[in-house]
């Protein structure tokens, strides 16, 4: 279930999953595994063995102010790659539980993790592929146009800094 969310999470544009409270943010009860160490290896072999591409997580362990330990888990945007399943999860019951390989979930009302399943689901998932690998398909785009060498750093870093100046002008705006 953790590599599923932790995906999902990735796939929505990065996120945080915070142990032992529930969705509103309050206290869910005792901890029932009270001998797992949820740290940054820990997590790293759960991506490592599930999920594709491998990238890294944060882990933090935060106390609440009645002393109990939350651990969170910083999952961060997926890249020029949407994250996918490389393996399934254990066999309960003959069925397999948690994720399933081949599959590529992302963050759904209710809320849950869950399979994309639409091209809408999919939009702002390529959307964020691209922005992530702008520069590289800006240069291919202008050798292509041109005939010539692709983008230089200097045109690149202009770019960027016009992208930026627009985005933080629509969120002002917005």
């Amino acid at each position: 279930d953790l590599a599923r969310h932790i995906a999902a999470l990735a796939n929505h544009g990065g996120g945080k999953i915070v142990f032992g409270m529930t969705d509103e943010m309050r206290f869910a009860g005792v901890n029932p595994y009270p001998n797992i160490n949820y740290d940054r290896d820990l997590i790293a072999g759960v991506v490592k063995k599930y999920l594709e591409p491998p990238f890294q997580c944060d882990v933090h362990v935060i106390k609440s102010a009645a002393g109990n330990d939350h651990p969170v888990i910083i999952v961060p945007p997926h890249g020029a790659t949407p994250i996918c399943a490389k393996a399934s999860g254990p066999m309960v019951a003959g069925r397999t539980t948690g994720i399933s390989q081949g599959t590529y979930y992302t963050r759904k009302p209710g809320p849950e993790s869950a399979p994309i399943l639409t091209g809408a689901e999919w939009a702002p998932i390529i959307r964020r592929c691209a922005m992530h690998d702008r520069a590289a398909v800006l240069g291919a785009i202008d050798s292509a146009l041109r005939g010539g060498p692709a983008l230089s750093t200097a045109t690149t870093d202009n770019l960027k800094t016009w992208h930026d100046a627009a985005h933080a002008a629509f969120l002002q705006d917005l």
